[in-house]
């Protein structure tokens, strides 16, 4: 029996008794254990997510038979698993599945010589953390690239599920519902075991633009400038996000970010620069405020002046080169010239002198 692996197509057999709105693959990198393997190719193979036959990407058992077992790390309740199968030659096959250990479905098909075959299985919503393939042939070795379990989720799930590669988290899938139900439920917050970031519920709009940087598609995860984390969930633009501050300071921080907006301050603050001139607006609420406080050059000022036909989150520059952010009441600068300015100004003022001096020396 020759152990070679070639470009093969894709054969699909299904076997449906469920249909499903959306299904997520959850074994992507799960540990797998197994009996045996032939060179290179071994079990592990069968979770890189790599559904092409090559000797580094998939599982040749070396015989006609042979087991291989996912580790979900946690129960959870699925919908279905799929083995992609093949033999050389062509041979009828005996899959079962098992679950926790348990048989749960027998399946006997003729696979194709060199022919990648998705077997599906469909379990109706079981529970389960170890889901065990077992293969045997009458007249090939067995094997296959891949080894997918599935579980039934909203689609918005989905989005939340694969922001943990953007954020480099470790969400479990029970993580992952709770987080879910921050955003279906709304107004209520969520902290991950062994995870530093608490998770919100935000109704502004990812499709606008906000402290957070441009618009943002659905379905998309970043983290802003400020180190804030976000995931656009809806068309609504609404999703979760580690963002606890108040409005204000939202407003603050989207007048300081550099260049990405059109009416430009031509600054780009830090998160710490935005805490300042927000302690200080929140100061001028109360009473409380220094005189000013100066922020990359500038001194900002607290006024409580009302600004007619200005709406709150406005920020201008107006004529004379001054910076405003309309907050209900104000922060207004004054521009604070730089070291190398007022030098120039003393050279400048020095050379009048001198020569008219030489003038009067004529």
């Amino acid at each position: 029996m020759r152990k070679i692996f070639v470009f093969m197509t894709l054969l699909i057999i299904t076997a449906f008794s469920n249909v499903y709105s959306v299904q997520f693959v959850i074994s992507k990198g799960k540990p797998v254990t197994g009996n045996n393997y032939y060179s290179t190719a071994t079990y592990q193979n069968l979770t890189d997510g790599n559904k092409e036959p090559t000797w580094s990407t998939a599982w040749n058992s070396g015989s006609t038979s042979g087991w291989a077992q996912i580790d979900l790390n946690e129960t959870v309740v699925l919908s279905k698993a799929v083995f992609y199968t093949w033999t050389n030659p062509a041979s009828p096959e005996t899959l079962k599945l098992y679950l926790n250990g348990n048989l749960s479905i027998t399946k006997n098909i003729n696979v194709p010589k060199e022919i990648v075959t998705a077997v599906e299985f469909d379990f109706t919503d079981q529970a389960a953390r170890y889901v065990k393939i077992d293969l045997s042939a009458s007249n090939s070795w067995v094997g296959g690239p891949e080894f997918e379990v599935y579980i039934d989720r909203a689609q918005e799930w989905g989005y939340i599920w694969n922001a943990k590669s953007a954020f480099s988290k470790n969400w479990t899938i029970a993580q992952t519902d709770s987080l879910y139900n921050v955003y279906s439920s709304t107004h209520t917050s969520y902290k991950p075991s062994s995870d530093s970031d608490t998770w919100y519920y935000i109704s502004e709009s990812f499709n606008e633009k906000g402290f957070w940087g441009m618009e943002h598609n659905i379905g998309e995860s970043w983290t802003d400038k400020y180190g804030y984390k976000h995931v656009n969930i809806d068309n609504n633009g609404y999703g979760l996000s580690t963002y606890d501050k108040q409005d204000e300071w939202g407003y603050i921080a989207k007048a300081g970010y550099s260049s990405l907006f059109a009416e430009q301050f031509g600054q780009d603050w830090n998160k710490s620069e935005v805490d300042a001139l927000y302690d200080f607006w929140l100061a001028g609420q109360n009473g409380t405020n220094a005189p000013y406080i100066e922020i990359d050059g500038m001194l900002w000022y607290f006024t409580t002046n009302n600004i007619d036909g200005r709406n709150i989150g406005d920020y201008w520059v107006d004529s004379y080169g001054n910076r405003t952010i309309y907050l209900g009441s104000s922060l207004t600068t004054y521009v604070v010239p730089e070291p190398s300015s007022v030098i120039l100004v003393l050279l400048a003022v020095a050379g009048l002198i001198r020569r008219k001096k030489s003038y009067s020396d004529i």
